[in-house]
Order: structure tokens, then sequence, then C-alpha cells
């Protein structure tokens, strides 16, 4: 497997979500699984590398620009616009601002929950940064 292939237009709530709404750190689109730089307090594409931009904080609802306005789901139901198979796990990819299955996170990466598919098209928001790097 690889990272899940989004479709930005495609990104959609399907239930109840809790939302926050903050400053894009950089280009960011639907889809985007982002964490929050304490920094500078704006929100920056997740990557798995390092323990600070591996803590996932939801998922882009909205695109923006740097310094943009963004909206992101932290709690719900959403539709990720991405084919995935039920019951799977996808976590924070070494690509930033990806989704990834836990077979395909590689040595040293840090392991960041973000969502379970409760379908092929639709998942439970559940954001877990565990601090755990893989050996």
């Amino acid at each position: 497997m690889a990272d899940l292939v989004i479709t930005p237009a495609a990104v959609a709530i399907a239930g109840e979500v809790t939302t926050v709404a903050g400053v894009a750190g950089e280009v960011l689109e639907r889809g985007d699984v982002v964490y929050l730089k304490t920094a500078d307090t704006k929100y920056w594409r997740a990557d798995n590398a390092l323990a600070a931009s591996a803590a996932p904080a939801g998922i882009v609802l909205t695109a923006a620009s740097a310094d943009g306005f963004v909206l992101i789901a932290n709690t719900g139901i959403i539709k990720p616009g991405a084919s995935m198979n039920v019951g799977e796990m996808y976590h924070v990819s070494a690509n930033a601002g990806k989704l990834a299955p836990f077979g395909d996170l590689g040595s040293l990466d840090f392991v960041a929950t973000v969502l379970r598919a409760t379908s092929t098209t639709e998942a439970k928001l559940e954001l877990r940064f565990t601090n755990v790097q893989i050996p």
C-alpha cells in the first residue's frame, strides 16, 4: 500500500464533527493532515519524521493560502476524499500532509493515528500521538 490518494474536492463532513479555525503556516489543501506549530501558532502539514510535526491536529476542510484562514475537523465522521479499507487505521505519513496505513510506516517514523475507516469512503477521526518511534 501507499499513502491515501486524496481528492480535495471530495473531502467533506459526513456526520457530527468538531472543528477549529486557525491560520495556515503554508498553502494547505482540503484533506491535508495538519499539526499546530507552537512557535507561531499556525497550522502546517504534519509528517512523522519529528515528534513536533507528527502530532495531528486534524484534517483540513477548507483550502488556505499561507497566512490565510483555515477550518480543521478534529473529531467526528468525515469523508477524507479517498478510497479506504474498512477498519484500517490511517496515520500521519512521512510525506507531509498525507495519510498512510501502519504497514507503510518505516524505521524511525513516529506513530500518530489520525482516523479509522468506517466504510470505504467515511472515517472516524481518532487523533492520537503516541510519541512512539518505530525502531
